[in-house]
């Protein structure tokens, strides 16, 4: 008996260590085949025209993570035709060695610098927590991003705050069907304190208390975002459904949802129906900034007074049900054009 029980002891502990040398022997090529990957995706990237570099790059976490540390990094594409460049604090991710999912972490100073619509943009974001996730599976990758504490600088002018944002994106494998989702995305984004001074008089010292946007992009679709995946996308009947978007801002509530599209020129088109409430706060802030001229106010106040109605509840201010869309670079509420939108220039 004593001989059977020292037998089955011996065995466990062979068994164990045989378990803890795979794992090691697993960890280690993994650890191996990772710092290859990152050597190869630098290198491609280079060749492409992008930039990229770290300081310190640390790899530990064995024998259930790897953990990456790394400083200063940064990426940036100098040579596109809309050029960008992201400088970051350190990031600290980590990954499983056994599934497709891993947490990064960056909290610090991020300095974003590109070019929209012909003009550059400096946005300067600093970050009290910073985290983003990825998961993995055959049909889809899911990607969310999380941020607290936000102050956010752009080209130089005094920072707006943000309590929290999330961002949220699933993107869906094999779609090929028009009608089918190939994304879903979500944004919400809540407590924001905006610069006073670049505002008028109805929003200052109002929190913007929620915005928040969701949606699916139907059809196949690829995040290039030049012009011949636009093209394609459209051409196959490519939508941005958008089944919720919510604003409060003080007086101003907005809900609504609606489809958008691209034209024969690549630019934005766009059907929604939306409720509003604090109407006449956002059309004086409008003629404040002079987006609209007083006449143009004056007939949108007038029309939308005729279009209001008592609330469902019959408590709080009037609302009004009205048609937004673009169209022709053309942003309007109902008959009333509000702004032109610049033009979008797709790269090659």
């Amino acid at each position: 008996m004593v001989n059977v029980a020292r037998r089955l002891t011996i065995l466990a502990c062979v068994v164990l260590v045989l378990v803890a040398l795979g794992i090691s022997g697993f960890w280690l090529i993994g650890a191996h085949r990772l710092k290859g990957t990152v050597a190869n995706l630098e290198n491609n990237w280079h060749a492409r025209g992008g930039e990229s570099s770290h300081e310190n790059f640390r790899l530990s976490g064995f024998p259930m993570w790897f953990r990456v540390l790394v400083d200063k990094p940064v990426v940036g594409f100098p040579q596109a035709p809309s050029p960008w460049r992201w400088e970051g604090p350190p990031v600290r991710i980590r990954m499983s060695p056994f599934a497709p999912r891993g947490r990064a972490q960056f909290p610090g100073q991020h300095q974003l610098d590109f070019t929209a619509f012909g003009g550059p943009v400096s946005l300067a974001i600093q970050a009290r927590d910073a985290e983003g996730e990825y998961r993995g599976r055959s049909s889809q990758d899911h990607f969310a991003v999380h941020g607290d504490k936000l102050a956010v600088t752009v080209n130089g002018q005094p920072p707006m705050m943000i309590d929290r944002i999330d961002l949220d994106l699933v993107s869906l494998h094999g779609v090929t069907d028009h009608l089918k989702p190939s994304a879903q995305f979500t944004v919400d984004i809540d407590d924001v304190k905006l610069t006073q001074g670049s505002l008028p008089e109805q929003f200052r010292n109002q929190l913007i208390d929620l915005a928040r946007l969701r949606g699916e992009v139907l059809g196949p679709f690829t995040p290039k975002l030049d012009r011949p995946s636009a093209t394609a996308w459209r051409d196959l009947g490519g939508t941005v459904e958008i089944t919720s978007l919510e604003l409060r801002w003080g007086q101003l509530k907005i809900v609504g949802l609606g489809t958008m599209a691209l034209d024969a020129n690549l630019q934005p088109l766009a059907a929604f129906t939306a409720t509003i409430t604090g109407f006449n706060e956002a059309i004086d802030a409008l003629a404040a900034t002079e987006v609209i001229q007083k006449n143009e106010a004056d007939a949108a106040k007038s029309l939308f007074k005729l279009l209001a109605k008592p609330p469902r509840l019959l408590v709080g201010p009037p609302e009004i049900a009205v048609p937004v869309t673009i169209q022709n670079q053309r942003l309007a509420i109902g008959p009333i054009t509000l702004m032109m939108l610049p033009l979008i220039e797709w790269p090659n």
